[in-house]
């Protein structure tokens, strides 16, 4: 008798699991998660806001820095109307586990053809060294060697295979990858007078 009594509430359970999910299958909301929100591409961004990850670890990262002008001197060129000012952007990568930064500037070459182009390939070290071969793509992985500008859509991918040796000089033993974007942050406001 207790068998019979328990195989008729272990079915009773089971009609009612049954309709509790085809229920729950009905009603909106009860399963419907939201749609995860779009992430935050290369070229919705401006060059100086980019935020890079060497192979997705936060121990190297990259980020632009406007190049000072010669001698001190400001330059400003009024490429745009308005007369803003435009920056050359310098590679800054931060070894955050060791506080150390390396620092390159773009080393332009001029090509000639049907016209005239700043095309960069090479980025200088700051603190001395040959340039270091550097490769830009965008987010779909297409070549891109234009000069990078502080305003112009930040590259999707840098990949700088010459950056490893001196990385391993200083002990960062590092394998092979790219940078890969990873954020847009906006840079902090400046403090205003009082």
């Amino acid at each position: 008798m207790r068998i019979i009594f328990f195989v008729l509430a272990l079915v009773a359970v089971s009609v009612g699991g049954y309709f509790f999910y085809q229920n729950a299958q009905d009603s909106p909301g009860m399963t419907d998660r939201p749609a995860p929100a779009p992430l935050p591409t290369a070229e919705a961004c401006l060059t100086e806001n980019a935020v890079y990850e060497y192979n997705d670890d936060r121990r190297l990262m990259l980020r632009f820095r406007r190049v000072p002008p010669p001698n001190g001197a400001e330059v400003e060129l009024a490429a745009f109307e308005g007369g803003q000012p435009i920056g050359n952007m310098a590679i800054v990568v931060t070894v955050t586990s060791f506080g150390t930064e390396y620092v390159f500037n773009p080393v332009n070459q001029i090509r000639s053809g049907a016209q005239y182009e700043s095309n960069v390939t090479f980025w200088r070290p700051t603190d001395g060294g040959a340039p270091v071969q550097t490769y830009l793509f965008d987010s779909t992985m297409h070549y891109s060697g234009h000069q990078l500008r502080n305003d112009s859509p930040a590259p999707g991918y840098i990949f700088m295979p010459g950056l490893l040796p001196r990385l391993y000089r200083d002990r960062i033993d590092q394998p092979a990858g790219v940078f890969r974007f990873q954020a847009c942050e906006t840079p902090a406001a400046a403090p205003t007078a009082p």
